[in-house]
């Protein structure tokens, strides 16, 4: 049997004419030479590539609190209809009996209801069972409060 030769400590690097130029297999099988493009010639993408990650990750750590919150003020804005009709249903509907009393009594009512108001608004109900809204403002009420009797 013949002992092998010692391996070297390190490692073997090829020559730096090979390292240049690599050869592709073409479809024919002839093979072109091509020069590497790993010299590092082009721009450092490799050292400017974590910090750009880092700044995109804290940018969306400071922004994200501020998108979360425009989202759920806008989806309760979007929301208040339906959870006015849920909350104030028993305000919102009534029971029609007979024929409804003219809309003059009822804002008559409504300012009978609240004496020191100033009227601001009526709303008639659409249909027989929704009620009259009637807005006043008060002095001592905060800015863009109003005062409702339904």
């Amino acid at each position: 049997m013949s002992e092998s030769p010692p391996l070297p400590d390190t490692p073997v690097t090829p020559p730096a004419s090979a390292a240049a130029e690599v050869l592709p297999a073409r479809s024919d099988g002839a093979t072109k030479p091509v020069q590497a493009t790993g010299d590092g010639s082009g721009t450092n993408w490799g050292s400017l590539r974590p910090l750009l990650l880092r700044l995109h990750f804290y940018a969306g750590v400071v922004i994200g609190p501020f998108l979360l919150v425009a989202a759920v003020t806008g989806l309760a804005y979007t929301a208040t209809p339906q959870i006015e009709s849920i909350l104030y249903e028993h305000e919102l509907k009534v029971t029609p009996r007979g024929s409804a009393e003219p809309l003059a009594e009822q804002v008559a009512a409504a300012e009978r209801a609240v004496p020191d108001g100033t009227l601001l608004s009526v709303t008639k109900g659409a249909g027989p069972s929704d009620s009259t809204r009637v807005a006043f403002s008060k002095d001592g009420l905060a800015e863009g409060y109003t005062l409702t009797a339904f």
